[in-house]
């Protein structure tokens, strides 16, 4: 058997392994696939655009099944690939996955416990949202933010309009600063 990744990060590469285990192999599809954590130690690599409708078929056709190691893949990507194989998550949880927003009503109506949050959309709301929080904060792009990127720590004397101004973006999330040992992420 041989699954099909799309994405070329460390968790790919972790994916990779946890596949080897089982016997299974793994392959790769990536505009970096090469030269990345996952392509590495991949069974086979396609480096292509995520748009190089070609290539998605190709790879399709080398592949018994495909997921997705991280959240930003093209939703146009999985419609290509799901006329070919089963693709799992499907359009609808990557469409969840892909706003932060969306990923926290969901979680908070299956009942998991999330930070508080607010929907920001430009430096009057954050103005609103910071005095209801009263406290630190992290204010994050809804969207392509990961590891760090498109977030900053935010603090009642921040100057707001400037932390605002520096994500480059009217669609933000404030989420509460919390305290917590562990960590759970599912797309």
């Amino acid at each position: 058997m041989i699954i099909g990744i799309l994405g070329s990060g460390q968790l790919g590469r972790m994916l990779i392994i946890a596949a080897a285990q089982l016997g299974i192999k793994a392959h790769i599809f990536a505009p970096d696939a090469t030269n990345s954590p996952a392509g590495d130690i991949a069974f086979a690599t396609t480096e292509a655009a995520y748009d190089d409708h070609d290539a998605l078929v190709a790879f399709a056709n080398s592949v018994d099944v495909i997921t997705s190691e991280f959240e930003n893949v093209p939703a146009t990507t999985l419609d290509i690939l799901a006329k070919h194989k089963t693709v799992s998550p499907g359009i609808a949880a990557l469409h969840t996955a892909q706003h932060r927003i969306r990923e926290k009503l969901l979680a908070r109506d299956l009942g998991i416990d999330t930070p508080a949050f607010w929907h920001v959309t430009n430096a009057a709301s954050l103005h609103t949202a910071m005095t209801k929080l009263n406290k630190d904060g992290i204010l994050k792009t809804c969207t392509l933010g990961y590891d760090g990127k498109g977030q900053v720590k935010i603090s009642p004397t921040s100057d707001f309009d400037a932390v605002f101004a520096s994500l480059e973006s009217d669609d933000v999330i404030l989420e509460e600063m919390i305290p917590f040992t562990a960590e759970v992420s599912f797309l």
